[in-house]
């Protein structure tokens, strides 16, 4: 028999194909198409969620007025339900017929992903609960990932392309990425604005 440790030579030979099938290559394509596009999150989504947010406010602000004013209005109209009701439909009249293109499910995991800090629990002593898959410095692994041209693989950079070309490939093509950029970019800056540090 054939035993291949006992074997006194080896010899490797490698096939080029010209377009090899694989999935990396997929996605990495289809991520470059997104890339060379130039349209704006707000082109991409419809108009944008801020002056959604602002016309409701100014919905909102408009009514606060009117119960103010000496002119009778009826009670039904100026009622909080009411308003929220005429809200939401002008949302969805706005919107059509289709949903946000993410899954408010795979957008949450994908935050917490990205974010796990949001969800950490401090234990007694005040330090938190985080999760790290590095291996140790003095490992053999650890000598080859610091040989790879990328973020480290638990860099917020990292994790965001990942899912950024899960989003694209799986969940909803461009405008799953648009909505999940359009997230990504209010997360940040929230914690900005609020001084919580950034994970990875």
């Amino acid at each position: 028999d054939l035993d291949p440790i006992q074997a006194p030579h080896w010899s490797v030979r490698v096939r080029k194909a010209d377009n090899p099938q694989c999935l990396l290559g997929d996605f990495v394509a289809e991520f470059f198409k997104i890339c060379r596009r130039k349209e704006s999150t707000d082109e991409i989504l419809g108009r944008s969620t801020f002056e959604e947010e602002g016309r409701e406010i100014a919905d909102i602000t408009h009514a606060l007025s009117k119960l103010t004013e000496p002119a009778p209005v009826p009670i039904h109209k100026l009622s909080v339900s009411n308003m929220v009701h005429t809200a939401k439909k002008k949302i969805r009249k706005h919107r059509g017929v289709e949903e946000s293109p993410l899954n408010n499910d795979v957008l949450n995991t994908i935050l917490l992903f990205l974010f796990p800090d949001a969800t950490s629990e401090k234990l007694l002593d005040g330090t938190s609960v985080t999760d790290n898959n590095n291996p140790p410095p003095d490992s053999e692994e650890y000598n080859l990932y610091n040989q790879f041209k990328s973020a480290p693989s638990d860099s917020l950079t990292y994790k965001l392309a990942l899912c950024l070309c899960m989003i694209n490939f799986y969940h909803g093509g461009l405008k799953g990425v648009a909505h999940l950029w359009q997230e990504f970019v209010l997360e940040m800056r929230f914690r900005w604005e609020n001084n919580f540090l950034i994970p990875g």
